[in-house]
């Protein structure tokens, strides 16, 4: 690229300034809650250098298609793939599924360009909280950066041939581009965040840029002129950086801020100034040369630092990153980018690479590593009977059965939110043992004192309404009630509701039984909804796995045994699963008889939910049914 364009050394600052806020942001988004856009400094910045690579070799007749994807794949591809296999190594010797199997998709899409693409179809987001344990998270950009490179210059070569304006035809361009960014985020979030049409506005403000001025010349000869503009470009970037975030409705029209930041810095970086001056210091422009690298590398430290600590070290993790990217960028990325050709043997050691990476995904089912966590890395380790879900059955009338066939009133009807569809599995196991029909009215996210709408499940109320609409069609002998009680107890009018709803499942029941909470899992805030993540931590880095329990689940079963015994119903029985479930030491028992009890920090799994009807409620199903031997 040095033949072609003059060396700007106020690029490669502007390349560190955008690979350290993204860096910094993935380590802790409270320290700069902006530090993501530095993407988008990337794209201007990828926009600007390519267009004018582009317009300059068409303009001199010397341009080749297949020349330009070469050199882009040897500019990209050599230090991406090498970061891939290690992360597909890794991967699968310290993730569980459903993280390690969809490694392999992940890891593909990353290779073929189309993360991104993935990403949109298989995630909530980039924000969501499962998001932060894909290690290739960040390959997004890359993909989208690609599909950009496939783009451009065929583009540019049609305007040519059909002699259209360049500036005019990129400008409508960006401005449709932005149009779609703006309208996507308000009615398609993930689309507007993740994909080509929605974003490559911010790479076509490098291009136009570029195009406006093909020698790189500033707007101005001005010095005082020139060094505002600089300034305030700077300004700009580093302001969003501090002061913008996610939550603002991104992307919209929020990346304009650094993206106009970053087209002042280009458009006036060539006048001598202070700005420039920052922005060519030694060890600012070493971090913008390593700045691909760096930028491939430091989500994969910080994704697997922790699987492999409870406690973070912020050392070691720079440490650890920094030290990849100066080898990345040394013996990878630099002696293989100015590559015109590939060569059988550089294809055969490529190959060899991802052949031998890929080998533990492809025949190992689960890491030999987490062996003696029981059936952690199983798919089974997070299942809790969902396909008991009565939610979309009831919604259509239809019904969720187990056990023996249902001929009139079932003999057990199970009641509640997930709490209670989490039991199922061992209930129709139990239910299919003594030849008995069984009835699912457990819906996820509503519990049988939902009366107020909850986020996660806008339609809570209305299938609590339609559960008790069915249940009052029937008379079961049993009735087995659970919830999520200690949250349901937040509710203003939980007390009432709750008396009115077991005073009904009563009087339509022979016998009741009230299951109460199960432990709770006190989790470290970077651990929040990761609670195998946290154990594969532990395991690794304290040689034991222990659990604290979260206060307030045993207060909940205490007033809900309260409440009942108030109640005074002769027919309804309070199960208190709690000792079950803590170990002679306090602990909450997570793991038992080599299998994983918890799927959840509050919910058990289906052989948790095997353990407790078992061991604890199999005998009161047979008194209230009349089953005793």
């Amino acid at each position: 690229m040095s033949r072609i364009l003059e060396y700007r050394p106020e690029i490669d600052g502007l390349r560190a300034v955008a690979v350290i806020g993204v860096v910094v942001f993935h380590l802790n988004p409270q320290w700069l809650p902006g530090g993501f856009l530095g993407v988008d400094v990337f794209f201007v910045l990828s926009g600007y250098l390519i267009t004018a690579i582009i317009c300059r070799q068409i303009d001199t007749g010397t341009f080749s298609l297949k020349r330009f994807w070469l050199r882009r794949f040897f500019r990209l591809y050599p230090a991406l793939i090498v970061m891939v296999a290690g992360v597909v190594i890794v991967g699968s010797l310290v993730q569980v599924d459903p993280e390690r199997s969809a490694l392999l998709w992940q890891a593909i899409a990353a290779l073929l360009s189309f993360e991104n693409i993935l990403l949109w179809k298989t995630t909530k987001g980039y924000w969501a909280g499962p998001s932060e344990n894909i290690a290739l998270l960040h390959v997004w950009t890359l993909s989208l950066e690609e599909q950009f490179y496939l783009f451009l210059p065929v583009f540019l070569l049609v305007i040519r041939k059909l002699k259209l304006a360049r500036v005019v035809s990129i400008a409508v361009v960006l401005i449709i581009s932005l149009g779609l960014c703006i309208y996507a985020t308000e009615h398609h979030r993930g689309i507007a965040f993740f994909m080509l049409p929605t974003r490559m506005w911010e790479l076509m403000i490098g291009s136009l840029l570029a195009v406006y001025f093909p020698k790189g010349i500033t707007l101005s000869t001005n010095a005082s002129v020139a060094y505002a503009g600089q300034t305030i470009g700077l300004g700009m970037i580093v302001g969003s950086l501090f002061f913008l975030d996610e939550g603002l409705g991104f992307p919209g029209f929020i990346p304009l801020v650094p993206c106009l930041g970053t087209a002042l810095v280009l458009a006036f970086g060539k006048q001598k100034s202070l700005v420039r001056s920052m922005l060519s210091l030694p060890p600012v422009i070493y971090v913008g040369k390593i700045s691909y690298s760096l930028y491939l590398w430091h989500w994969p430290v910080i994704v697997f630092s922790r699987y492999l600590s409870v406690h973070e070290n912020l050392v070691w993790v720079l440490v650890a990153m920094l030290s990849l990217a100066i080898l990345s960028y040394h013996f990878v990325e630099s002696t293989l980018r100015h590559r015109s050709t590939l060569t059988t043997g550089l294809a055969l050691g490529i190959t060899t690479v991802l052949v031998a990476a890929f080998s533990p995904l492809v025949f190992l089912r689960e890491s030999p590593l987490l062996a003696k966590l029981g059936d952690i890395s199983s798919i089974e380790s997070i299942s809790r009977g969902y396909q008991y879900e009565a939610g979309d059955a009831l919604k259509t009338k239809a019904t969720v059965e187990f056990g023996a066939a249902v001929s009139g009133d079932p003999d057990i009807c199970v009641i509640g939110s997930s709490h209670a569809r989490v039991l199922c599995g061992g209930i129709a196991e139990y239910a299919q043992r003594r030849g008995v029909s069984g009835l699912s009215l457990a819906t996820s996210g509503s519990g049988i004192t939902t009366t107020e709408a909850v986020p996660e499940v806008p339609d809570a109320v209305t299938l609590n309404k339609l559960r008790f609409d069915e249940f009052n069609k029937i008379s079961p002998k049993l009735s087995i009630v659970a919830g999520w009680w200690s949250a349901e107890m937040e509710q203003t009018d939980f007390e009432s509701v709750f008396q009115a709803k077991i005073q009904n499942i009563s009087k339509r029941s022979d016998q009741v039984v009230i299951v109460g909470q199960v432990p709770m899992i006190q989790l470290p805030a970077e651990y929040h909804k990761a609670m195998r993540k946290y154990a594969i931590a532990q395991f690794f880095s304290l040689g034991k796995v222990r659990f604290d329990e979260l206060v307030g689940a045993n207060e909940a079963n205490r007033l809900i045994k309260e409440e009942l015994e108030g109640m005074n119903l002769s027919n309804v029985t309070f199960v208190d699963p709690y000792k079950a479930f803590i170990d002679a030491d306090g602990k909450v028992r997570v793991i038992g008889d080599g299998k994983f009890l918890y799927s959840d920090y509050h919910h058990l799994n289906d052989s948790g939910a095997e353990v407790l009807v078992s061991d604890v409620l199999s005998e009161i199903f047979d008194q209230s049914l009349g089953l005793e031997e």
